[in-house]
């Protein structure tokens, strides 16, 4: 295994600028933010800033100064690690406008969700009860295993770990096979047209969250 370009302390150092940079400048801005600036914290994107500047440079100075050793080393590797390249890449969306886009389509979408999770879990249940059924106990001991095969099999993932053997139970999963594949087309569908329909009225949509976004910057 080749070592890291960077040694630990050198890394450290280097993500403690970064930080450091981060929150001098999400401070900066609050302080020249307009008159409301409680309206400040009303901007998602500004929510996002102040997460990736406060809460890694915030973890790196406990982990430095409160924390033993292991649980330094357990708290840098499992959130600074993962959360922080997340968080930093969340401050891009400042820059993607038709980011909005798709969240308004899935808000559009939202409104048919639990007629299809309905339906999801009736095809689940159906399938897994009588997979349940028709299945040897050596081969699918228990009703939630079968749920296992049934949910694998509509997301059409197919790891494989778990696969029917007789003929009865392959003739049901033959006919899941053709029903995942006919209920999926639906929610893709869905989706597909709402966001067809929000691209469609980009324009409109896009001078409506500047509007708004103006209004929160001065306290409406």
């Amino acid at each position: 295994v080749e070592s890291p370009p960077l040694s630990y302390e050198a890394d450290a150092i280097v993500e403690f600028v970064f930080d450091f940079a981060f929150a001098a400048e999400t401070i900066l801005r609050f302080m020249v933010c307009p008159l409301h600036r409680k309206a400040f914290f009303s901007v998602g994107h500004n929510i996002i800033d102040v997460l990736a500047a406060a809460v890694p440079l915030s973890l790196r100075l406990a982990a430095m100064s409160v924390l033993s050793s292991k649980d330094r080393e357990h708290l840098l590797s499992m959130v600074l690690t993962c959360a922080t390249p997340a968080l930093r890449l969340l401050k891009l969306l400042r820059g993607f406008e038709s980011f909005m886009l798709l969240l308004e389509a899935f808000r559009l979408a939202f409104e048919a969700l639990p007629v299809l999770i309905f339906t999801l879990a009736m095809i689940v249940l159906v399938f897994s009860s009588l997979i349940y059924i028709v299945e040897p106990h050596s081969n699918i001991s228990s009703l939630p295993r079968a749920m296992w095969l049934t949910i694998v099999t509509v997301g059409t993932v197919g790891y494989g770990d778990v696969i029917p053997i007789s003929s009865e139970g392959m003739v049901i999963v033959s006919i899941l096979v053709i029903v995942s594949a006919l209920y999926m087309s639906i929610p893709l569908g869905i989706v597909g047209g709402a966001f067809s329909h929000v691209w469609d009225d980009r324009e409109r949509l896009q001078l409506v969250n500047r509007m708004r976004a103006r209004f929160r910057a001065r306290g409406f």
